[in-house]
């Protein structure tokens, strides 16, 4: 740390994975350079959390100028709106225990929003009203619009999916006369400042995503919160740690920053690795132990679990070739492995554009008049080889847009096709950062040619099951009540469906993908991003895969002793994928497509370790190239 004094961290209470990182790693240099000063801030820091964390530090609080506030709870509005108002019943109510900690009374808080807009008549000045998702802020603007008083409201939602456009109506001032009411999420706390709200409603609730590593599933959950400060749940313990993990073993081992996008310039980062090798801070669990809230251990293990499926460390916990590549790009190590595959296989093109915008909001937007038109939109990207993939639908809408961009046609695209032109633009220059990634790791000349554009959407759409596996699910025929009172066993219809290994799962609605247009008669695979529960079990970011693409690049193949199917004439075999996705094949070519795999995957590994490439090696991945574009082919037809 030779010329560094000072090291100062800002805004620290947002506990987000980066910050929480660099707290554990600055302590530790603490530990060996007790000459450096680090301080750590922020406006609205719960400070005791911090000192205890660094040692009991000395704490420095800078006065700065307040705005007096005045504060209503729920107990206080009987007595200013009248004890026979709504508030008194429902205040009695969440006294005996009658209401749930879920569910927002949206009929309450549009009763609260109206008085305030009346009590405060002559005074100026925004309402602000904190609802904790998209679905409460529409029934509390359906409400106050059923209102004769709503006339007099300026009534604006600001949820962070709406279109940019949208968004910015919460800025705008009012027209004389007019009361201006923001109904929120606590985007409006922790993202943006609208500078006229004069007046909060705040229904004391949160809608926040926790990872549950133990199910692999993403839940949505409305939490009852006293204040943000109060509520605040780390990142760290709240999503999935596979590329924090891959960080932590990449500053570990000097091999893997001498090449790094943050190593080279500058040499303090290589003695920091030396520090972390000798005290033992190299391992994956123990470095996060030392967090100032650490994640759990069942996270911590699944998060080692797929980077070690994925390729990128050993049993022992030590970098492979692959990973000190996935290590260099910014972005998860599932779509790292996508474009390592890609550009060995010479289909990278789709899978820049698939990778980059999973870093990013989703481009398609939906406002709130024109949902359904939105929705059609987006669906008319799905032909070709973008058919039943939600990932090729952007692909093929990202080009469009690039072609429409060349002429000068960008933003204009973007409003008859329901995109967002920033976002557009951040896929297109972290596409380029990827390529810089790849180009110096020597992997963006591809040894294998594409025949076409097609031919690499199709070999594209079977390489996301190399990342995204065990994200897998499969069609099967699901018995659902017809919704009938008295249910006997004709209430009950048989409709195709998915399901994972543990459970049955449903397509969001926003997916391209929809049960209802697939063939019932067929058996489809479905890979997926993400799999999340609210109402029901959500997957979202679909893609049909051909079952080709299970066997090849799923991570454990095992032969059964079955003898088959009896209608099935012949010697036949069972594969079976990760112990519950079961497949027939003739023996022999069953026997031969486990040969190809494993020559692949030998193949795929030299490569990545930067080994001279032999004839015989393109070959082999030339079969398998052709081999997924085929089976993708015919699978595209037969669901036509």
């Amino acid at each position: 740390m030779a010329g560094v004094s000072h090291v100062m961290i800002d805004e620290v209470h947002e506990r987000d994975m980066d910050t929480d990182f660099l707290l554990v790693v600055v302590r530790e240099l603490l530990g060996h350079h007790p000459s450096l000063r680090v301080v750590v801030m922020s406006a609205t820091l719960d400070a005791s959390v911090f000192t205890r964390y660094f040692g009991c530090c000395p704490l420095v609080n800078v006065p700065g100028m307040t705005h007096p506030v005045k504060v209503f709870f729920m107990e206080d509005l009987p007595q200013l709106m009248g004890q026979n108002s709504l508030v008194a019943a429902r205040l009695n109510m969440a006294r005996m225990g009658m209401s749930d900690e879920e569910d927002v009374d949206c009929e309450l808080v549009a009763s609260v929003v109206l008085f305030v807009a009346q009590y405060y008549s002559q005074g100026e000045g925004a309402i602000l009203c904190f609802l904790p998702g998209w679905d409460t802020i529409a029934i509390v603007r359906e409400k106050l619009l059923k209102t004769p008083l709503s006339r007099g409201l300026m009534l604006v939602p600001l949820h962070s999916q709406l279109p940019a456009g949208e968004q910015r109506a919460a800025f705008t001032r009012p027209p004389p006369g007019i009361r201006k009411v923001v109904l929120a999420t606590n985007i409006a706390e922790t993202s943006v400042t609208i500078d006229d709200v004069v007046y909060v409603v705040d229904c004391g609730k949160i809608k926040e995503k926790q990872f549950d590593a133990s199910r692999n599933m993403t839940t949505m959950r409305v939490q009852t919160y006293q204040s943000m400060l109060e509520h605040q749940i780390p990142e760290m313990q709240r999503v999935p740690l596979e590329e924090l993990c891959l960080q932590i073993k990449a500053i570990a081992t000097p091999s893997a920053v001498a090449g790094n996008a943050l190593g080279g310039t500058d040499h303090a980062l290589y003695h920091k690795e030396m520090d972390f090798a000798s005290t033992g801070m190299s391992d994956i669990a123990t470095f996060l132990s030392k967090a100032m809230q650490p994640p759990k251990g069942t996270a911590v293990h699944a998060a080692i679990k797929v980077l070690q499926q994925l390729g990128a460390i050993d049993q022992f916990q030590n970098l492979t070739n692959l990973g000190k590549t996935l290590a260099k790009l910014a972005v998860h190590p599932r779509f790292g492995k996508m474009l390592v595959y890609g550009a060995l296989l010479g289909c990278l093109d789709p899978l820049l554009t698939i990778a980059a915008a999973a870093c990013f909001r989703d481009p398609f937007i939906a406002p709130v008049s024109r949902r359904e038109e939105a929705d059609k939109m987006r669906e008319s990207f799905a032909i070709g080889p973008a058919y039943g993939s939600d990932q090729l639908v952007l692909v093929a809408a990202f080009n469009q847009w690039l072609a429409a961009n060349a002429v000068g046609q960008g933003h204009p695209f973007c409003d008859a096709h329901f995109l967002a032109p920033m976002t557009m633009r951040l896929i297109a220059g972290m596409r380029k950062q990827f390529e810089r990634t790849l180009s110096e790791a020597g992997l963006f000349e591809p040894w294998v040619r594409i025949s076409s554009p097609d031919v690499g959407a199709h070999v594209a759409r079977s390489l996301l099951a190399a990342g995204l596996y065990p994200n897998v699910a499969r069609s099967e025929l699901c018995r659902e009540s017809r919704g009938m009172k008295n249910a006997t066993k004709h209430a009950y219809r048989w409709r195709l469906g998915f399901r994972v290994q543990n459970g049955r799962v449903f397509i969001h609605p926003t997916s391209v993908v929809s049960e209802k247009q697939l063939n019932p008669n067929l058996h489809y695979y479905l890979v997926f991003q993400e799999k999340m529960q609210t109402s029901q079990v959500f997957v979202r970011g679909c893609t049909l895969l051909p079952p080709l693409a299970v066997v090849l690049l799923g991570w454990n193949v095992l032969v059964c002793n079955d003898p088959g199917p009896p209608v099935l004439n012949g010697d036949w075999m069972l594969l079976e994928v990760e112990g519950w996705l079961r497949f027939h094949i003739d023996k022999k070519a069953g026997l031969l497509l486990l040969q190809l795999r494993h020559a692949f995957d030998a193949v795929l590994a030299r490569w990545v370790s930067g080994s001279t490439r032999t004839e015989a090696e393109r070959c082999v991945v030339e079969c398998v190239v052709n081999l997924l574009e085929a089976t993708c082919h015919d699978m595209l037809v037969c669901s036509n």
